[in-house]
């Protein structure tokens, strides 16, 4: 919607106009009207060079609109003509450019969707993971992440395999079906984990084997092992 994209910018904006609303009768006490143009508002100054309004022919409910805010409502183009202009596709290549952008300004729901038009999913369940686990949907968030954790895994990325499943563990329990993929992943990457990490993914996982003695006794890892003291494994 064009709230949702308040922030971004956007070289060219197409508005779709349904004039024939009541509610866009421009009243000061219409709560509804007003609503409606500080959403058009947002849509319009979105667009870095141009802005293009979508019509019905031969409708001069419009332009009594425009004219109610003392504008020249002069410049009428076909619609064929401005699709002809605006019928060059964006690339994967782009929607994934604008994804990575999105996804550092943490607008993590509009960057699962660029990367859904890159065709790119590891990235899409990642973002959308960020969105959920940002607004408290912790279940979703966990599955999203698993999700893009296998994603990267098909694809031979390892490094981004693990620093999901990382993101997994923090958002408890732990699915053995990932295991294959954890154990394969850090076989690839001996070194990526850190011994704390490699810790927590065995306690995650409810695998006492890997954890040493030398683990008990190293501090920085015991602070991990303190809710398991009870443990009869410990």
């Amino acid at each position: 919607s064009s709230l949702e994209s308040k922030g971004l910018e956007f070289d060219d904006v197409i508005v779709a106009f349904d004039i024939e609303r009541k509610a866009w009768e421009i009243k000061t006490d219409r709560v509804a009207s007003l609503r409606l143009l500080r959403e058009l508002y947002v849509a319009i100054t979105r667009a870095r060079r141009r802005v293009v309004v979508l019509i019905k022919k031969q409708d001069p409910s419009m332009e009594n609109f425009f004219k109610t805010l003392e504008y020249d409502f002069g410049d009428l183009v076909d619609a064929t003509t401005i699709l002809l202009e605006f019928d060059g596709k964006t690339t994967s290549e782009e929607w994934l450019e604008r994804g990575h952008e999105l996804f550092e300004n943490e607008d993590f729901k509009v960057a699962s969707s660029c990367f859904k038009s890159a065709g790119n999913f590891s990235f899409a369940n990642w973002a959308m993971g960020c969105y959920q686990q940002k607004f408290g949907q912790r279940n979703e968030a966990r599955l999203s992440f698993r999700t893009s954790a296998n994603f990267f895994f098909r694809e031979a990325d390892f490094k981004n395999t693990l620093i999901l499943l990382k993101k997994v563990i923090d958002l408890p329990p732990w699915d053995s079906e990932d295991d294959h993929i954890y154990k394969e992943a850090k076989f690839q990457l001996p070194s990526f984990l850190t011994r704390e990490e490699t810790v927590q993914f065995a306690l995650s996982r409810d695998q006492w084997d890997e954890i040493s003695i030398d683990d008990i006794k190293c501090e920085s890892i015991a602070k991990f092992l303190h809710s398991y003291r009870e443990d009869e494994q410990l």
